[in-house]
C-alpha cells in the first residue's frame, strides 16, 4: 500500500490471498464511511492477487485511520488490519 497519501491523490492497495477469494477493503476515517466504488469487492486473480486504486477525496480528514481488508474463500474468512495516513 502507499502511505502516507495526500488527499486528492491516488491510493494503491494490494493483497495476496487464495486464487478466487472475494476481498473487500474499508477505510474508517473519523467515523465516515470510506467506501468508494473503487474500494468495492474484488476477486483475487489466478495468482491470488487483488488490487484497488482509489482517489482519496479532498474532504477526507487528515490523520491516521484504520484500514481493513477482508477476504472470503470457501467459507473461510481472513482479515488484515492496518493503518493509512492522509496528509495535505
Amino acid at each position: 500500500m502507499t502511505t502516507p497519501v495526500q488527499v486528492g491523490a491516488v491510493f494503491y492497495l494490494s493483497a495476496e490471498t487464495n486464487a478466487g477469494s472475494l476481498c473487500t477493503a474499508y477505510i474508517d476515517y473519523a467515523g465516515t464511511d470510506g467506501t468508494d466504488p473503487n474500494l468495492n469487492s474484488q476477486q483475487a486473480n489466478e495468482y491470488g492477487n487483488v488490487t484497488w486504486t482509489w482517489t482519496v477525496p479532498d474532504k477526507a480528514p487528515l490523520g491516521t485511520w484504520p484500514l481493513t481488508i477482508t477476504c472470503l474463500y470457501r467459507g473461510r474468512t481472513g482479515v488484515v488490519d492496518d493503518n493509512v495516513q492522509f496528509q495535505s
